[in-house]
């Protein structure tokens, strides 16, 4: 189980890290584009994260689509934070979690439509670009 829990938040990450590269990719403005990169450079992934929602947040061309932008911000963050804190837990536990079966197979189900919303979004950014 513990496993499991720590492969879901590795595989979260990866996927918050591809959405922030396509994300600044996409900045049509080149001096935007490396006020973005700058900020996020070097840090540790919950600091790019909230610099990627800061600059995404303040941008002009949000999805349209009702699948793509219904609770976004949400569904991102509530995900985010709950796959990379139990992967911490497991990773490096002061008291080894308990991790309940029925939890970690609720997780696999949440992170078909966390990843299916990662990658939209990206095709979006690169469709689209992004107007910050």
């Amino acid at each position: 189980m513990a496993g499991a829990a720590f492969m879901l938040g590795a595989a979260s990450e990866k996927a918050i890290l591809l959405l922030i590269d396509t994300y600044a990719a996409a900045i049509a403005d080149e001096v935007h584009r490396n006020s973005f990169l700058s900020r996020v450079n070097n840090r540790m992934i919950s600091k790019k994260y909230d610099e990627f929602k800061a600059s995404y947040a303040g941008s002009k061309n949000k999805p349209n689509d009702q699948v793509l932008a219904q609770d976004l911000t949400q569904l991102l963050d509530g995900a985010f934070n709950f796959y990379r804190h139990t992967r911490n837990a497991v990773g490096h536990p002061q008291i080894v979690p308990d991790l309940e079966k029925g939890v970690i197979l609720a997780n696999l189900g949440q992170f078909i439509i966390y990843i299916d919303r990662i990658y939209m979004l990206m095709r979006h950014f690169q469709k689209n670009g992004v107007v910050v």
